[in-house]
C-alpha cells in the first residue's frame, strides 16, 4: 500500500495485489470514500505526482504490456487506462 496527497492537501491510498490495484481517497479532513477497484494491476504498480500537480497511476499485468492513468485535473477525476509501453511484468 502506498499513499500520496492531491494538490489540495487529500490523501489518496493505492493498494495493489491479486492482480489489482485498489483506491481510497479522502473526500474531506478525516471523512473517507469506500475502497474502489481501480482496475488490473500487479504489486508492480507505481504512483506519483506529475509537475503539474496530478496524480499517475502505472501498474502491469503477466498478460500485458504496462498501462497508467492519471487524474485529468490536479485533484479531480481519473483517465481511464492506456498503455504507456513496455514488455509484460514477469
Amino acid at each position: 500500500m502506498t499513499s500520496t496527497r492531491d494538490l489540495d492537501g487529500r490523501l489518496e491510498l493505492f493498494a495493489s495485489g491479486e492482480g489489482r490495484v485498489d483506491r481510497r481517497a479522502q473526500s474531506a479532513p478525516n471523512v473517507w470514500q469506500d475502497w474502489e477497484s481501480f482496475g488490473p494491476g500487479t504489486s508492480g504498480s507505481g504512483f506519483g505526482t506529475n509537475a503539474n500537480g496530478r496524480i499517475e497511476i502505472i501498474a502491469g499485468t503477466s498478460a500485458g504490456p504496462l498501462n497508467g492513468r492519471y487524474q485529468l485535473v490536479p485533484s479531480g477525476g481519473w483517465s481511464p487506462w492506456a498503455p504507456v509501453g513496455g514488455p509484460p511484468l514477469a
